[in-house]
């Protein structure tokens, strides 16, 4: 897993730390754009194509404990980082090695 911790660790060097503490800044603005435009979304089900390490993953799981979250990426080092990442913050996440292009979801 050292490959996607020294990822995770480059988004906050390179970015002076601007993702926030979790690095997780891009799914809480997707987490807000959604509840703002539709404020009755309650999704069953949720699916992060190219998850890396889960950092927009994690608050799409936080915002809606009630939906099937699911992560996909080509990269298993990283899976396995998200994976022991979301476990550690008591989030439930499917993560998948796959291509995106060919998922069948």
């Amino acid at each position: 897993v050292y490959a996607a911790a020294r990822y995770e660790l480059g988004i906050s060097l390179y970015t002076l730390g601007r993702h926030g503490a979790m690095n997780d800044s891009k799914g809480r603005t997707g987490v807000a754009f959604l509840r703002g435009h539709f404020p009755g979304f309650a999704p069953r089900r949720l699916l992060d194509l190219g998850c890396t390490c889960g950092n927009s993953t994690l608050p799409y799981a936080e915002a809606w404990p009630q939906a099937e979250v699911h992560g996909v990426d080509l990269s298993a080092p990283a899976l396995r980082y998200a994976h022991a990442r979301s476990r550690l913050l008591g989030a439930a996440v499917h993560y998948r090695q796959a291509d995106a292009a060919a998922t069948g979801y």
